[in-house]
């Protein structure tokens, strides 16, 4: 008995104490007075120094356990990258299997606001590419790929497919009713244009042109000579000169002399005269000198007086003749080479020029495109195309094309860009947030019922073993007590 007792005081005492501590901890929760004297001990001391552990526990995980240098490592370890690899595999899973349309899901998501959404969405997309188009950074690629294309152009390629295609096109020109037609049409106009100038014909002619006519007459007399001697021969000239001759001698002799000499034998002595003259070696000089002069007088002339009888005399058969005479010189093979070889000429000739041109014609009418209403129409259109086309797919359909392959690019380049954020970006956002502060706040804003409901909840099996400590610290030291004195 003298030793149980003692034990038992002695466990008593040490339970009590340390329950007693423990409840001081978080009790009372205010501070108590009697007669205006503080009672010693209140508040509790978690209750009394609650800013002092809210900002000590706030600097602690601040520092230590959330700080950037801890939330970046738990995001960029191994594990994590297991996870989210085996997180996506999943959803692409899920993915492939899902026959659900996009528009499906947005319907089901937005509700009555998807045709809005929609709306919205087109014409975004359509202002963005407008907007890209529109940038005179794209121009100016634009413009150095047009400039590019144009300077790698192998010219004798283009020059053999453009001779090709006016060859083409003078032979089909040449065979046609239309050139025919526009050429009698633009003779007569300019026929009957001349018919009422009242210029003379060498100041309608360009001197040019008359040198060239000299020249050529010049250059082939004997030619001209003998047109004129094979013009003799044709049996309907000879009567129309013989005519003439006769008609001229009757209007100019006596009715007496005609009597006895007939005019039609007399033109035709005057006209074998003028043939053997013609024959004669020494006739072409006189010829060409005869041409010219006969050519000077008539330039002298007025057009309008020149041109009606011209046009009464030749009439417009001779027109269409005439019309004839020059499509069959265009259409002989030497004049397409040499009219063909001077357009090749002049080509090569302004080769840079021409270059130029069509830079600046094709830069000036990219931007009138690129300005115009009629692209953002087309434009409109095609993302209306493309996002309706993109809303009826089937999710598996657009997920069907992803394979691990490309999940793992696709997760490799996130994981780049997110490492460069994670070490560059990411512990400045951290410090923004103040981790500190905030857990601090936090744990002073709590009540401080719900903080020692939390503290025991969290510590309640630790809590109750020092009590039961205490209880065993107790009983040692009341056995203590009598040894000792059995002891003295």
């Amino acid at each position: 008995m003298k030793i149980l007792v003692p034990v038992i005081v002695g466990a008593i005492i040490g339970y009590f104490t340390n329950w007693l501590a423990i409840k001081m901890l978080f009790r009372p929760h205010h501070e108590k007075r009697i007669m205006n004297i503080k009672i010693p001990f209140t508040p509790g001391l978690i209750p009394k120094e609650r800013e002092r552990i809210a900002k000590s526990i706030g600097e602690t995980v601040g520092n230590y356990l959330l700080s950037p240098e801890t939330i970046v490592e738990a995001l960029a370890n191994k594990r994590t990258d297991r996870e989210i690899k085996l997180w996506l595999e999943d959803k692409l899973n899920k993915l492939k299997e899902n026959q659900q349309s996009m528009k499906g899901i947005l319907d089901n998501l937005l509700g009555e606001n998807y045709d809005r959404f929609i709306k919205k969405a087109k014409e975004n997309l359509k202002n963005i590419i407008i907007s890209h188009i529109r940038s005179q950074q794209f121009k100016t690629l634009i413009s150095k790929a047009i400039e590019d294309k144009v300077n790698s152009f192998d010219t004798e390629e283009i020059y053999g497919l453009v001779d090709e295609k006016l060859r083409g096109s003078l032979i089909e020109l040449s065979k046609s009713s239309e050139l025919k037609n526009g050429i009698i049409r633009h003779l007569d106009s300019k026929l009957n244009e001349f018919a009422q100038d009242e210029r003379m014909l060498s100041q309608l002619i360009p001197e040019e042109l008359l040198a060239a006519i000299n020249q050529y007459i010049d250059e082939n007399g004997n030619e001209i000579g003998y047109s004129i001697r094979t013009s003799f021969k044709d049996p309907e000239i000879q009567r129309k000169i013989k005519d003439s001759i006769s008609e001229l001698i009757s209007q100019n002799m006596s009715k007496l002399i005609i009597a006895f000499i007939s005019p039609e034998l007399i033109s035709d002595k005057v006209f074998h005269m003028i043939e053997k003259y013609i024959d004669s070696e020494d006739a072409n000089k006189n010829i060409v000198m005869l041409v010219k002069a006969s050519i000077d007088k008539l330039l002298e002339s007025k057009a309008s007086e020149v041109v009606p009888r011209l046009m009464e005399t030749i009439g417009h058969g001779s027109l269409a003749r005439i019309s004839d005479v020059l499509i069959n010189y265009i259409s002989d093979e030497k004049n397409y080479d040499i009219m063909l070889q001077l357009i090749q000429d002049k080509l090569k000739a302004s080769e840079l020029n021409n270059k130029e041109n069509i830079i600046n014609y094709l830069n000036t009418n990219i931007d009138i495109i690129l300005n115009s209403t009629k692209l953002e129409e087309s434009i409109f259109n095609f993302t209306q195309i493309i996002v309706e086309q993109f809303l009826n797919k089937p999710i598996s359909s657009m997920a069907e094309k992803i394979n691990k392959d490309m999940i793992t690019n696709i997760y490799n380049i996130a994981r780049t860009i997110f490492e460069e954020f994670a070490i560059h970006e990411l512990p400045h956002i951290i410090e923004l947030f103040n981790i500190s502060k905030i857990v601090e706040d936090k744990v002073n804003s709590f009540d401080v019922d719900f903080t020692e409901e939390l503290i025991l909840d969290i510590a309640n099996k630790e809590l109750k073993a020092i009590t039961w400590l205490g209880a065993l610290l107790g009983g040692v030291l009341g056995i203590l007590t009598p040894l000792i004195q059995m002891l003295y």
